[in-house]
Parts: structure tokens; sequence; C-alpha cells
């Protein structure tokens, strides 16, 4: 399941964490290898941070953070059981994994018996036996977890634009745990949608996967991602509006210096622009010359015209973006 009550919440969620950590609460790194023991990270409360780049290792049980809701950061490292004991945390502690950090079964099998509990209850064990509901793998696989189970589907970004006269979505997970599928559904009022389309999930993931779709529409739309997990548990996006292609005012395109001594510059001053196709004609018709180079900055769009070589006049100049917005300008040389 996703849930959008921010834009990349959860890698902008516990980095912002860490920083914090840093900031305002306390944060214990773990960077060579180290055994858990009574005194290890012991000055921790609620609401600081472990941060593990090296390897923790469980011989025993490790109890320490066991009435402390904090936030476990693996980057790169591990916590690896050695031999079949319990890591207890709070009930509302968090582990996240980035980098390749992991949780993993080093000397001897891997069991129900090397496990996490939050608050006393069994979530996770090596091999999902046991009380647990979970294994260290299907935490590997979704970044982490909580005593919720593994981090869900994180939907970090989506956005639609309307380019080349077509509507394209985009979205960005930066986790997944058991997405089967997004269903892409449109709405000409914002209230009544329909699914236009199915695009597969990645199923289980930790990693950034990228998506996009291309929707022949061009008229006002409204479109929502809706995310359905294996056993059918589902949850819906915002909702995102966009106005289709318009026609370009005059007021966005222009051409300068005019008069001109031959060199013009034609400058167009709109976003997510795919193609601009510029035609110069005389007095009567004629066409001179037609040009599609373009410099890009930021959302200015610019293409340069040396007319040097032609007669003193008065010329038309007609611009297309993206085939359908047309504006003429005069130039005078």
């Amino acid at each position: 399941m996703f849930n959008f009550v921010a834009i990349k919440k959860i890698l902008i969620t516990f980095i912002a964490l860490v920083v914090q950590s840093l900031a305002f609460a306390a944060t214990c790194t773990i960077s060579g290898s180290v055994t858990a023991s009574a005194t290890t990270c012991n000055t921790l409360s609620t609401g600081d941070t472990m941060l593990i780049t090296g390897t923790l290792t469980i011989n025993a049980n490790y109890n320490v953070q066991a009435s402390n809701d904090i936030v476990f950061i693996i980057d790169g490292g591990s916590i690896t059981w050695s031999s079949n004991a319990d890591l207890n945390a709070g009930h509302n502690s968090t582990f996240v994994f980035i980098n390749g950090g992991a949780l993993i079964s080093g000397a001897g099998s891997c069991n129900a018996s090397k496990r996490i509990l939050f608050s006393g209850t069994s979530i996770v064990s090596c091999n999902g036996g046991g009380t647990a509901l979970y294994s260290f793998a299907q935490y590997n696989t979704a970044g982490g977890g909580s005593v919720a189970g593994p981090l869900p589907v994180e939907l970090i970004k989506f956005e639609v634009k309307n380019q080349g006269g077509y509507n394209k979505l985009f979205w960005v997970t930066a986790s997944e745990y058991n997405n089967s599928h997004f269903e892409i559904q449109n709405s000409s009022d914002g209230v009544n949608f329909i699914t236009i389309a199915k695009i597969n999930g990645a199923g289980n993931s930790n990693q950034l996967i990228y998506y996009s779709y291309v929707d022949s529409s061009k008229s006002i739309s409204y479109y929502r991602l809706k995310q359905i997990d294996f056993n059918g548990s589902f949850e819906y996006s915002k909702v995102i509006k966009i106005s289709g292609q318009k026609n370009i005012s005059i007021n966005e395109v222009s051409v300068f210096p005019n008069p001109s001594n031959g060199k013009i510059k034609i400058e167009i001053i709109i976003p997510d622009i795919q193609n601009i196709q510029v035609t110069l004609y005389d007095k009567q018709g004629k066409t001179i010359l037609s040009q599609s180079s373009i410099e890009y900055f930021d959302d200015i769009s610019i293409i340069s015209l040396d007319l040097s070589y032609l007669p003193t006049d008065i010329y038309f100049v007609q611009t297309i973006v993206d085939q359908k917005a047309i504006v003429t300008k005069l130039v005078k040389l």
C-alpha cells in the first residue's frame, strides 16, 4: 500500500530523522564490528537513532532498547545473528535499510529463534517461522519495517505533464512490498474515475523504480493511481488535474530585436516543450526557411535565426509548439 501524506515520504522522512537526530536528539553510530551487549548504545532513548554502517552482531538477547522507540538505520551495514537470540525493540521502533543494509543470519541455521520483537511481540524471525509474521528476507526486500510489517509501497513522485500533445504520467517508488500492479484511472470531472491502463508492479523492492504511461487524451483530465497488492488490498494516490494543450498567447512568444539587423531570436516561455517549429514567410506567403533547433533554459526555449542574407523587408514568423499551438509574429529587417 502507498500513502501520499507527503511526497517522498519514506526517503525524506527517514533522512530527516537522521538530520533531526544529529541536531535535536542522540545518534549512536556503529561503524565497525560490534557484538551487542548491555552497554551497546545504552544511552539512547525514545526518539533517538541507531545508525549501523558496520556490523552489529547478536550473540545473546539484546534488550537495551526494549522499552525505547528508536529508529534503526542500517546504512550499508548489517545486524547479524550468530546465535538463537532476540533483538528487543520498543513498540513504535522502525528499521530502515539503505545502501544494501540488511538483517543477516550468521553462524548456525536460519530459524525461528533468531528474532526481532517489538514490545515483547515476535514480528520477525530469520525464516518467518515460530510466532513471527515475517522473515528477514521480507524486511530486507522491503527496505525495512516496523511492528506493522515490512515497509509498504512508497510513492515518492507522481506527476502528469502534457508533452507532444499527449498527457504523460510519471511516478517513482522508493520501496515496494507485495505490489501486484498499478491501475491508471482517468476522470473528466474529478469524481467519477475509470481505469484506462494497468502497469505491473515490481512485487518487492527497496530500490527506486521509475514508471511512466502516455495517454492520448488532450482534454482537461484528472488522474490518479490505484496501487493493488497481491492480496487484493489497494490504495489511491492523490488526484492530479491537467488542462491539456492550449493555444499559447502572443505574450508567451517574443521576437527580438525587432526591427533587426538580420539576426533574431524567438523566445518561447512555456514549460515542458517537446517540439518547436519556426517557419519564416515573406509578404506573399512564400516559405523562406523552417527551423527547429532549440536552446533550452529551464522553462524558456530559444530559436536563433540568421536572416542577414535576406533583403530588407517585413517577414512573418510562425511558431508551432508541440504541433498544437500557433502564433504569428511580424519582424522587420
